[in-house]
């Protein structure tokens, strides 16, 4: 999936990661806010979780990114088939996806990118990759999302996401949220 939007008036390239984006994958990480890096977590930031995800050796993940034409990274969402252990017990325990083709998925927008409609606009690019390239038909926020977090919370019930549950991690109440393809 290459595809080109235009936010901004700045043109952003949407791809898959290659083995050759280990080092963009690693600046953006790095540049990062505190805040952001504490609400994105499905793996650690050194360069060595960055060339796994970008050489398709970690968690049976699928990234995607946004870049600028100067091929700066400046979103970043990752795609995991099933379930996270996690995201299994407590959503099994619902019956909310029992027997269901799912993926778990974790965005990450940079900060200065964020409020701009950039995740709104590459989401809908990953749902279609999704329903044409693969058999998931429901979505998992890997981590669930912080209840503290309400712009997150917001994107996601946008884009038509619904409450599964909530959970107390990291010292903080977090809520499982589900969408159906």
């Amino acid at each position: 999936m290459n595809h080109t939007i235009v936010l901004n008036n700045q043109p952003l390239c949407i791809r898959q990661l290659t083995g050759k984006d280990t080092h963009a994958l690693f600046a953006y990480v790095n540049t990062l806010s505190a805040e952001s890096r504490s609400r994105f977590m499905p793996h650690p930031f050194d360069i060595h979780h960055c060339f796994l995800v970008c050489n398709g050796l970690l968690h049976q993940v699928t990234a995607f990114i946004a870049e600028t034409a100067a091929g700066q990274i400046v979103a970043y969402m990752l795609l995991k088939e099933g379930l996270n252990s996690g995201e299994q017990q407590r959503l099994q325990q619902l019956y909310v996806v029992a027997g269901q083709p799912c993926c778990t998925f974790a965005p990450s927008v940079a900060d200065a990118w964020q409020g701009k409609g950039l995740g709104a606009a590459m989401y809908p690019l990953l749902e279609a990759f999704i329903i044409a390239h693969t058999a998931y038909r429901v979505m998992v926020l890997w981590g669930g999302v912080q209840a503290g977090n309400q712009k997150a919370r917001h994107y996601y019930k946008k884009l038509g996401y619904q409450y599964a549950g909530t959970f107390w991690y990291n010292e903080m109440d977090n809520y499982d949220m589900i969408k159906t393809l």
